[in-house]
């Protein structure tokens, strides 16, 4: 059997937050964090700093715009689901999600105890996202250290600076899903309705 490779398109705009020493080389530090935030594997023991410091982040994430809310995973459920204790449930799954709604809708984060993953949903995305998120962005980063990685850029962000680029990367993402998107369902039949 023969599988040929393809480019698979993303469906979000994706940022990576990280902490690093302030000696590290930021591109190769963002890059690794990036490589690591896609890991769901066992986070390993419990890191009572950790934790305290991820609490934090939510707090300067919610304090810095309204339409986000906070939300843990079902612990009780998940360790049925998993056949495990319930303990290790909370060890195994102890990221807190982040979500947009309103002017947000399509903002999700999902803080880990070291990274924080962000995305952007290009199709879900409210008018002027990137702009109110960037605005989140330069919070987390005067609060918290935190540097931003983009890998749709491969670069640590300079939130300065590099907003109209990072508009423009997004509206172009967004673009090409949507195209996709059309031609889908082009192929399939579904023909979008005409307004009248």
């Amino acid at each position: 059997m023969i599988f040929a490779a393809r480019k698979v398109t993303q469906i979000s705009y994706t940022f990576d937050a990280f902490r690093t020493p302030p000696d590290a080389d930021l591109l190769q530090a963002g890059r690794d964090s990036f490589a690591r935030s896609k890991d769901w594997g066992d986070p390993g023991p419990l890191d009572q700093a950790a934790e305290l410091r991820k609490q934090q982040v939510v707090g300067w994430l919610l304090a810095a715009d309204a339409n986000l809310t906070s939300f843990q995973v079902d612990f009780p459920s998940l360790a049925i689901d998993a056949g495990i204790t319930l303990d290790e449930a909370r060890r195994r799954h102890r990221h807190i999600y982040v979500s947009g709604c309103g002017p947000l809708k399509g903002v999700r984060c999902t803080v880990h105890d070291t990274v924080i993953w962000g995305t952007l949903d290009y199709l879900a995305a409210a008018p002027g996202i990137v702009e109110r998120v960037w605005a989140i962005l330069l919070v987390l980063q005067q609060a918290s250290g935190y540097r931003i990685y983009d890998p749709q850029l491969d670069r640590v962000l300079d939130l300065a600076a590099d907003r109209e680029q990072v508009e423009r990367e997004f509206a172009a993402g967004a673009a090409k899903l949507g195209r996709l998107s059309l031609a889908g369902n082009l192929l399939a039949g579904k023909m979008p309705r005409r307004r009248r």
